[in-house]
């Protein structure tokens, strides 16, 4: 099967090593103050569960203000949150 098939039918996911590392490449940072749990959980590193985790700080704290916040959310790490840095900035919160 072709690079490009496999990544056209979705399955870049279960594919060569080099497939699942482009699809890790995000076309430009989300921002942590403004993204839905949703937008998060399409990130590469983290699941739905995590991602409203995210959200239920971010208002419970009235936005972030430094992606190192992220390690007061429970279930991100040190090592989850460099593999998100990538991934994410800290806009203005709302």
């Amino acid at each position: 099967m072709s690079a490009f098939l496999a990544l056209s039918l979705g399955f870049a996911r279960w594919s060569t090593p080099a497939l699942v590392a482009a699809r890790d490449i995000a076309p430009e940072p989300l921002d942590l103050n403004r993204a839905s749990a949703e937008e998060l959980a399409g990130l590469p590193v983290l699941g739905l569960e995590r991602a409203r985790r995210i959200v239920a700080a971010r208002r419970a704290r009235g936005g972030f203000t430094s992606i190192d916040e992220l390690v007061d959310v429970p279930g991100v790490g040190a090592k989850t949150l460099e593999r998100l840095r990538p991934f994410v900035v800290v806009g203005v919160p709302r």
